[in-house]
């Protein structure tokens, strides 16, 4: 087009130009300060991370790390879709704790029960005794003939004992084990289950019970089978649980910490259960024996006087025959180093239960 002086004006040029150049401009300052928006966003979530990760450090929380045993303590469990774990079948030597006493002879038969005797053929028209229970029934710490089944089995040499005693189980998993047992023997004539107070915690399963089962994990006590109450107040079934992992666990107390808030959470409100769900358990178990044409005995092996009374009265009000076999854990009844009962306490056990038993095995 030609203007006032005669010239051409190319209008176009200058009026498409200058916008790209202004909104190319434009765009790249929002991406300088978007990214510098992110850049310090990260630092400062980092910086935070690595403030938490160092004050839960400093008040002792660490990452997450697994108990230490002794090297040489072979596996005396393996894993049960059910049970959660059990006996291992084999021949097993254990070194003494703490470098006092001999080293300890474990014998898990190919059912999973411990040994009660030298002669491993049992007499099929003897009495049938089943003893059930978790480490103290089981004699964790101690060599085959200083437990109080093996004992038993001495006193009553025309009956046949069986110890189906088992590490770390709590009542449900004792009602478990029961469940796979008594259909296998005949006619058994009593039940002897080993009770303590601490196995009501491991059948509800609490965030602190799992934990602790998880720190051992080596022996393989890892999953856990648990039951609650329902609205109804009936008691509830429920599969092996696990605690959680989560990634980095074993490097940051901060991921080790999430872990903990997260299975207290899931697990909330089961500890408040642990009394009334055990009484309910014990109370299957009975049922469960007398099916099968026995008699259940609840021995109380350990507890303060104010729970064993209340286990006593729970019991005896519902028909179920109850022994008191307790004594102090004193030092003297103690496996030096390790804690858990001797072969004295034991022989005690075995004593008192011997005696309930004169009338049944006769």
């Amino acid at each position: 087009m030609a203007g006032e002086a005669g010239t051409v004006t190319n209008y176009s040029e200058p009026q498409v130009a200058q916008p790209r150049l202004f909104l190319v401009q434009g765009g790249c300052q929002f991406m300088r300060k978007l990214a510098h928006r992110l850049i310090a966003a990260s630092l400062g979530t980092l910086i935070s991370i690595g403030l938490a990760e160092l004050m839960l450090r400093v008040v002792g929380f660490e990452p997450w790390h697994y108990k230490t045993i002794d090297a040489n303590e072979p596996t005396l469990h393996e894993f049960d879709p059910v049970l959660g774990w059990r006996n291992k079948a084999g021949h097993y030597t254990l070194p003494a704790y703490g470098g006092f006493g001999l080293d300890n002879q474990l014998t898990f038969l190919e059912d999973g029960s411990r040994a009660t005797s030298t002669n491993l053929n049992r007499n099929p028209g003897r009495n049938n005794v089943i003893v059930s229970g978790c480490s103290f029934t089981q004699g964790w710490a101690v060599s085959d003939h200083e437990t109080y089944s093996w004992k038993l089995q001495e006193m009553f040499p025309a009956a046949n004992f069986y110890n189906c005693g088992t590490a770390g189980y709590g009542t449900y998993q004792s009602l478990l084990m029961l469940e796979r047992v008594l259909p296998r023997i005949p006619s058994p004539k009593v039940v002897v289950f080993g009770f303590i107070v601490e196995q009501e915690v491991r059948n509800v399963a609490p965030a602190a019970w799992l934990r602790y089962l998880t720190l051992y994990s080596r022996r393989a006590h890892v999953y856990l089978p648990y039951v609650t109450i329902g609205p109804d107040g009936k008691l509830i079934r429920h599969a092996p649980q696990r605690y959680a992992l989560f990634p980095f666990r074993d490097h940051s107390a901060l991921v080790t910490l999430a872990e903990w808030s997260y299975m207290r959470l899931r697990t909330a409100g089961r500890w408040s259960q642990s009394h009334p769900a055990t009484e309910k358990v014990l109370l299957e178990m009975r049922q469960l024996v007398e099916r099968y044409g026995g008699e259940l005995l609840v021995v109380l092996l350990d507890g303060t006087d104010e729970q064993r009374e209340a286990y006593r009265t729970f019991l005896e009000k519902n028909g179920v025959a109850c022994l008191d076999c307790s004594h102090p854990m004193t030092a003297d009844l103690r496996v030096p180093g390790e804690g858990h009962p001797n072969g004295r306490l034991h022989s005690l056990w075995a004593e008192c239960i011997g005696d309930r038993l004169h009338g049944p095995l006769k």
